[in-house]
């Protein structure tokens, strides 16, 4: 039989990964105004469904590949991947179609680097469609890391 306070440990390390990636999340917000966080922390899942509908109609930008279209969380998803290989979850499979998870049983160097790729995914790398294709040509990835490095 365990102890109560025997989970207490691993409970507040997930209480403050989730806080991590809770804070990170509404710095982006904040920021970029393309990400909503959750209005509620989760209670008992490792995983937030920020919204990310603001995006939808958005272009990712890509070195040597035509824009890559956002137009719902499986395509922001699979930009996310092309653009920073960093591989979340379209919401759609949970009920959530404006949304993407972020799981955050992970450590919290693999969170601030998948952190990092995000914000640099949602501040640098989407753009509006345009009729002039030389403001492609401007956008680049800037000093934020590629999730996994270079």
């Amino acid at each position: 039989e365990l102890a109560d306070d025997a989970l207490d440990a691993e409970v507040a390390e997930f209480q403050r990964r989730r806080d991590f990636v809770l804070g990170r999340l509404d710095d982006m917000a904040n920021k970029t105004q393309r990400i909503l966080p959750p209005p509620e922390p989760p209670g008992g899942a490792f995983y937030v469904l920020p919204e990310v509908d603001r995006c939808f109609g958005l272009q990712a930008w890509t070195r040597d590949k035509p824009a890559i279209p956002v137009t719902d969380s499986t395509s922001f998803c699979a930009a996310l991947l092309a653009r920073r290989k960093l591989a979340l979850v379209p919401g759609d499979a949970f009920g959530a179609p404006k949304a993407i998870r972020i799981s955050y049983a992970a450590s919290q160097e693999t969170l601030a680097l998948a952190m990092d790729a995000l914000e640099a995914f949602l501040y640098e790398d989407l753009f509006l469609p345009s009729d002039d294709d030389d403001d492609e040509e401007d956008a680049g990835a800037g000093d934020y890391p590629v999730f996994g490095g270079r």
